[in-house]
């Protein structure tokens, strides 16, 4: 059955969920989501809703995330997996922070990459650094 709600919540069935599950984003639809009953549509189920990157500029080395304390960590090579070439400075780097996972805001440490976007904002940019070859990012809920 989760696996089947899943499904239909990526598809985005008119009805039938219409969010997406890793993002958790988009309002929740159907015929138990107007609070008018017991089983409402809510969303995914929390134990699976987590930050993720959404897009490297860079090889992916380390992806962790605690929900205990809302940590979330990313390391990753600044080099082309096919090639070892760098990319270009300024490369950007997306991870998505769901709202259920930091609902008060959330701080970044970063080190080799800069944060170019407005405090909490749930797709978080990120341009690495010129002559960066290691980025690591953790994300702390607020």
């Amino acid at each position: 059955m989760l696996l089947s709600a899943i499904e239909q919540a990526q598809k985005g069935r008119p009805g039938r969920g219409g969010i997406c599950v890793r993002c958790h984003r988009g309002r929740p639809r159907g015929p138990y989501s107007t609070g008018t009953s017991r089983h409402r549509n809510t969303g995914p189920d929390p134990a699976i809703v987590r930050p993720c990157p959404r897009h490297v500029a860079g090889t992916p080395q380390q992806c962790h995330y605690d929900s205990a304390t809302g940590t979330f960590t990313l390391r990753y090579s600044a080099r082309r997996a096919d090639s070892g070439q760098p990319f270009a400075r300024g490369a950007r780097t997306e991870v998505c922070l769901p709202q259920s996972t930091c609902p008060d805001g959330y701080r970044v440490e970063s080190q080799g990459a800069e944060v170019v976007s407005a405090p909490d904002v749930r797709l978080l940019p990120l341009a690495t650094g010129a002559g960066q070859d290691t980025v690591q990012v953790t994300v702390v809920r607020g």
